[in-house]
């Protein structure tokens, strides 16, 4: 209770002094409004707990790509709501026959934050030029794989990608972070400092942030597209999530995202709430470190995934708030076997193979979460195990230091949520590819990795399609990863808000889709 009054403490000391920087009056009235500041402008202020380590696109680290970021820059293409490949930055595009160009005719009159000028073919073409330049360092190029193709203008307007060999996932890519539009005229005039003051052409332009505490940004009034109708939005950086709901109940905060089921059900019963859901592009579970030990051992794997009473978890732990997934992956990606994982609960089945694996004892173990709302879900994760005599210890901590450990194959089960874009390939290959840069599980399987790579590299749709669902049933049959539910988003916002703030392709919000009275 010391520490949460504390950073509740500062937390308010901070909300005060950029407030007050910005203009603001009240925050936080009785009438859940106190969202306008001294000049009349409409202010969101909300949380999230990672933090803002690069704004640069071409350097993004892999916790980056969310919703701050995606309301300032933008893309050549979108998906829309149905997942069909829609216009953005670009107003029309063509493909050749083969496969192999891309040309995108662009909008008219797009105009870069902070005076940087119009938009222009020579900036898409700096943007993916620059990736090449600074190579292995450029996390989007290796994304978008820039060494296959090259780009050329050729005109104001037009702009030409020649691929060298064909790429499914080329259109795909070009929509998310890695596709982000950058002012070559922005970066030469600020150097180094771009990567802490990015320009875009989104609805929101950056204003300020300052490293482990907020970030700042205000509606674009030149923006091409439909205005945004909220001026200010303002996120902190809140890693605790009592502090979270401590702020946002007192007023601080007038946007959150919930994941704690018992206070959801609470604000949905209060008229000064109101709550926004929608599915999001995220699976939460647990994966096994196969590296050593116990979990080398299938047939221990295979015991603690029969340990584990999903239907219990759902229903007591998050009240029906979630719901259990069938899914390896998150359910709305193409390509999702819906129907793949049926794991059944079966605690003596779950002994029988430990006692195979001469573990009829148990053993000791460690899970990893973040110090969030996971920290829950593990210990009841930890006290399933503890019915089949495996003692789990849990450890909690915030989201760089979990990182790391992680990486550092320094867990032996680690709970986390898990994103994709529109394919399943975030989630299968970077979580558990031999190479993948998330593969926490230390799994190394040649079968795994050729089935994948038929997957991601078909070019024949229906081949394509079976590819994806022979990878998922072989990565189910290996006992690695639980998938415990795909993640249901809940925001929780003061009645005077309303929207709907989702988008496959963003994490957390999309603020331009919010009203505010």
């Amino acid at each position: 209770m010391k520490r949460t009054t504390a950073l509740l403490l500062t937390l308010g000391m901070l909300l005060s002094l950029v407030l007050t920087a910005c203009g603001s009056g009240n925050a936080g009235t009785e009438d859940g409004g106190g969202d306008t500041n001294a000049d009349g402008e409409k202010v969101i202020t909300t949380s999230i707990y990672w933090d803002y380590q690069d704004l640069d696109p071409a350097t993004f680290a892999h916790k980056q790509p969310n919703g701050i970021v995606s309301s300032i820059y933008e893309t050549l293409l979108t998906y829309d709501e149905n997942l069909q490949l829609v216009p953005l930055l670009a107003e029309d595009w063509s493909t050749s026959e083969d496969g192999l160009e891309y040309t995108f005719y662009l909008r008219k009159g797009v105009q870069f934050h902070r005076n940087y000028g119009e938009l222009k073919a020579s900036d898409v073409v700096f943007t993916f030029q620059r990736m090449k330049d600074i190579g292995e360092a450029s996390t989007a190029g290796t994304k978008m794989k820039v060494d296959n193709f090259d780009v050329t203008a050729e005109d104001d307007y037009t702009v030409k990608f020649t691929l060298k060999q064909p790429d499914p996932n080329f259109t795909m890519n070009l929509t998310l972070w890695c596709g982000f539009i950058v002012s070559e005229a922005a970066v030469k005039d600020l150097g180094e400092a771009f990567n802490r003051t990015p320009v875009g052409t989104g609805p929101y332009e950056f204003v300020d942030a300052k490293f482990q505490e907020f970030c700042e940004m205000q509606k674009f009034d030149d923006y091409w597209g439909t205005p945004a109708d909220v001026d200010r939005v303002i996120t902190y950086y809140i890693t605790d999530s009592n502090t979270m709901y401590a702020a946002f109940d007192s007023g601080e905060l007038n946007m959150i995202n919930s994941e704690d089921g018992v206070r959801t059900a609470a604000y949905k019963e209060n008229p000064d709430y109101s709550v926004i859901e929608g599915m999001s592009n995220q699976v939460v579970g647990f994966g096994l470190n196969v590296d050593s030990g116990p979990l080398a051992d299938i047939r221990v794997r295979e015991a603690i995934f029969y340990a584990i009473d999903i239907d219990d978890f759902i229903d007591n732990y998050y009240e029906g708030q979630q719901s259990k997934t069938h899914s390896m992956v998150p359910e709305s990606c193409v390509y999702a076997d819906l129907d793949c994982f049926q794991q059944e609960y079966n605690i003596e089945k779950a002994k029988q193979l430990l006692a195979e694996a001469d573990y009829p004892d148990g053993f000791e173990l460690t899970i990893g979460c973040y110090n969030d709302n996971r920290q829950g879900e593990a210990v009841v994760l930890q006290n399933y195990l503890a019915k089949i005599g495996i003692d789990a210890k849990v450890e909690a901590l915030e989201m760089a230091a979990w990182g790391d450990k992680a990486e550092a194959g320094g867990f032996d089960i680690w709970y986390v949520g898990f994103s994709c874009s529109v394919t399943p390939d975030d989630f299968l290959v970077r979580g558990f590819r031999s190479d993948g840069i998330f593969n926490y599980s230390r799994f190394k399987d040649a079968r795994y990795d050729e089935l994948l790579d038929a997957a991601t590299n078909a070019i024949d749709e229906s081949e394509r399609a079976a590819n994806y669902t022979a990878v998922q049933e072989y990565l189910r049959d290996q006992f690695v990863y639980y998938p415990m539910y795909t993640l249901k988003k809940t925001i929780v916002v003061t009645n005077n808000i309303s929207g709907d703030c989702f988008n496959v392709l963003r994490y957390p919000y999309a603020f331009e889709k919010l009203t505010m009275n």
